[in-house]
């Protein structure tokens, strides 16, 4: 995980927690949860779903925030919910979305 050192400004630190690989690789680590468990024991799957739901359930509060097409929203949330969400608004198509890195940079 990137950490916050007392050489490494806070802008930088943002920059490394917004890098698709940094988000690629915590989004496989849930995505692998789901093995925890066994046949007869899904706990890993169960709380994903449940996971899958809270990141539902901001989705679909955010998109209901919207008014207009002109309008722009800022959607701040922890890493490991930023690969889901913004996959779950691609695939909508309800809004057009603009990477956190072209404003770190």
């Amino acid at each position: 995980m990137p950490e916050l050192t007392s050489n490494k400004s806070v802008l930088d630190y943002y920059r490394e927690l917004n890098e698709p690989s940094w988000l690629n690789q915590l989004h496989k680590m849930y995505i692998n949860m789901a093995r925890i468990g066994n046949f007869n024991n899904y706990i890993g799957m169960k709380w994903l779903s449940w996971w899958y739901k809270r990141n539902l359930i901001i989705f679909s509060n955010l998109t209901r925030l919207i008014n207009s097409e002109e309008e722009s929203i800022l959607l701040i949330v922890g890493s490991s919910h930023s690969s889901i969400i913004t996959k779950f608004l691609e695939e909508s198509g309800t809004i057009r979305i603009v990477k956190p890195l072209s404003y770190l940079s």
